[in-house]
């Protein structure tokens, strides 16, 4: 890609770094200078220094003598991070069962329902990924705290960089079909099946991609 972004917004050019990084088109350990991104974008190195240490504080790059590099991959970092996602996982799942209203339902019935039209088309990933999120942030947008919404979303950034990076290219049927489980235990109003589910659909993802990327690191 071109990298020439036509707004010189700090966020637009945070948000494309970022999604560089996740994508590995940035691959890990590789060097990022403000004199090189601000010509990739053509903009002055003022908002190319904000959007470094933007990223630096989410753990995406270090900060190390003088020089940013894309954050390495590790299994312990996959584990912390996972432990994380764990905990807002559960905690959304169980807020929105107690205090979802009924207004969320049609857009989180509709997400299920594109994810399983995706089951039985050609493999998409990134499709995957991109309902995937939206699934599991519906439940988290049912709780009203930001904090929580906001620590989710993060987590998730930092979650499908290793997503990508262990090459999940299972078939995601079993995940889809884990999910509509856990959203007609939403339905019902079921809290333990509903959170019990979520738990034990985190589990098996994460043993999938651990078990990857103990090949890979």
């Amino acid at each position: 890609m071109t990298g020439i972004i036509s707004s010189t917004s700090t966020m637009a050019i945070y948000d494309d770094v970022k999604n560089r990084i996740i994508s590995l088109e940035l691959p890990p350990g590789s060097t990022l200078t403000e004199i090189g991104l601000s010509k990739h974008y053509s903009i002055s190195r003022t908002p190319i220094r904000d959007v470094m240490r933007f990223l630096t504080h989410q753990h995406f790059l270090v900060h190390s003598h003088g020089s940013h590099r894309v954050a390495e991959m590790s299994i312990d970092d996959y584990k912390n991070i996972y432990q994380m996602r764990e905990i807002y996982e559960s905690l959304s799942i169980r807020e929105a069962v107690l205090l979802g209203s009924r207004k969320d339902v049609p857009a989180l019935e509709e997400n299920i329902n594109k994810q399983k039209k995706l089951a039985k088309e050609p493999y998409d990933l990134l499709e995957y990924l991109r309902l995937n999120r939206e699934f599991h942030l519906r439940f988290a947008l049912m709780s009203n705290n930001p904090y929580l919404i906001n620590g989710l979303d993060n987590v998730y950034d930092l979650f499908y960089r290793y997503n990508i990076y262990s090459d999940f290219d299972h078939p995601y049927g079993f995940a889809i079909s884990e999910h509509i489980r856990i959203y007609e235990y939403f339905i019902q109003g079921d809290l333990y099946r509903a959170v019990s589910t979520m738990s034990d659909h985190l589990a098996n993802v994460y043993a999938l991609i651990l078990y990857r990327l103990a090949k890979k690191l």
